[in-house]
Order: structure tokens, then C-alpha cells, then sequence
């Protein structure tokens, strides 16, 4: 499960770049499941939506697709020591 902001333009680019590249590969059986954060996705268009919505994505429980960037301050904190 990938969550990104801008998860619908990513997985197509990435495919894209996949299949142009002689150095990256993915195994075949590999299933990326793309969806784009609850609070981006409210931006989004109704198709895109249900697509990428977590809310509709088998497993993926009630995340907000956030959670990193509420660890970084944090991180800034343990970092900066």
C-alpha cells in the first residue's frame, strides 16, 4: 500500500518509468495498491476518488495516510542531538 498525495499521476509515471528502464525493476506477482491521503483526495475528481480513496481499499483500515509527517518534528529533535 502506497499512499501519496499525488498518488494517481505517481503510479502512472512510475509504470512508465518501469517498463523504460534497463535497471529498475519490480517482480511481476507484485500488487501495488495506490491511494491518495483522506485530506488531498477531497481535491481530487469523483472518479479519481473512488479509485484511490482508502476508504474503499480492502485492508487498508481507517488511516489518514499522514502518520510520517506527524513523526517529524520528533525526528527533527532526535536528529538535531
Amino acid at each position: 500500500l502506497v499512499i501519496y498525495d499525488i498518488g494517481c499521476q505517481w503510479i502512472t509515471n512510475f509504470l512508465k518509468q518501469l517498463k523504460q528502464s534497463h535497471h529498475l525493476s519490480i517482480p511481476k506477482a507484485t500488487k501495488l495498491l495506490v491511494a491518495v491521503g483522506k485530506f488531498h483526495l477531497s481535491a481530487y475528481i469523483q472518479e479519481c476518488f473512488v479509485l484511490y480513496s482508502l476508504n474503499f481499499m480492502y485492508g487498508s483500515g481507517q488511516i489518514n495516510g499522514k502518520i510520517l509527517e506527524t513523526l517529524w518534528s520528533p525526528f527533527n529533535f532526535i536528529l538535531a542531538a
